[in-house]
Parts: C-alpha cells; sequence; structure tokens
C-alpha cells in the first residue's frame, strides 16, 4: 500500500487540481509549493504496472491460443478467467469497457488506510471471432 502525503493525497480527492496546474503553472505552483519528491511514485505503483503488464502477455498468450483453436465464446471466456486468475487471484475485479472487460487486483483492505495500488488489465472482443483479443 502506498501513502500519499500532502499534495499528493489531495491528487487522489481533487482531481480539477491538474486542470489547475495545467491552465497555469505559476499560479498553482505558488500556491502549492511542492517539488518533484512530492509526486513520486512509491514501488508499489511501479509493481502494480508489472503484474499489469504480466497479465498483458498472459491474456495475449491466452487469446492466441483461444483463437488457434477455434473455440467458442464461452470456450475462450473460461480460458480467459482461468489465466486472469492466475496472476490476480481468484477475488479479481471484472467490469465491462466498451467493446471489451476490464480486470483489476481487488483492493486488501488495510489497518493503516494508505492508497491500494493494483494492478489492471483489459481486452476487447475480436471483430473476427469469437476470442477475446488483448490492447
Amino acid at each position: 500500500m502506498a501513502e500519499l502525503k500532502g499534495l499528493s493525497a489531495n491528487w487522489v480527492r481533487f482531481p480539477h487540481l491538474a486542470q489547475e496546474l495545467m491552465a497555469d503553472p505559476d499560479a498553482f505552483l505558488n500556491n502549492h509549493p511542492v517539488k518533484t519528491s512530492d509526486f513520486a511514485c512509491p514501488p508499489g505503483v511501479h509493481e502494480a504496472l508489472e503484474r499489469g503488464r504480466k497479465l498483458g502477455e498472459a491474456m495475449g498468450k491466452t487469446c492466441a491460443a483461444s483463437d488457434a483453436a477455434n473455440l467458442s465464446l464461452p470456450e475462450a471466456v473460461k480460458n480467459l478467467r482461468d489465466t486472469v486468475q492466475a496472476q490476480f487471484g481468484p477475488d479479481f475485479v471484472a467490469e465491462t469497457t466498451p467493446f471489451g472487460l476490464l480486470f483489476k487486483e481487488r483492493a486488501k483492505p488495510s489497518s493503516d488506510l494508505s492508497l491500494a495500488i493494483t494492478g489492471t488489465g483489459s481486452c476487447t472482443f475480436c471483430k473476427d471471432n469469437d476470442s477475446p483479443d488483448v490492447d
């Protein structure tokens, strides 16, 4: 879990701050004196990105194998589910996206209420066959 302090914590609570920074950097930085280190990603962020990258690689292999075997959509989705479970655990989150699915690691509660950093991955459905396609 990552700990957000100062302006970094506000970044999560008040996403409009990014728009303010882009609109007038001088005024923003006068109002919010920060250093680059205030926004440095903790190692957990890079670890979550790596888990998402590994999921993408694994989904690509699964989808290619499903496509090569000319599996039906239900069978291809079962294979995809098994792949996501292997990477993100059996309690992963699946959500719909336009033309596909988004997978997320389920955030684990912590006693210190710090920000949960989770990996994600998505896939779309191919138009030429019934197998999912990683993007």
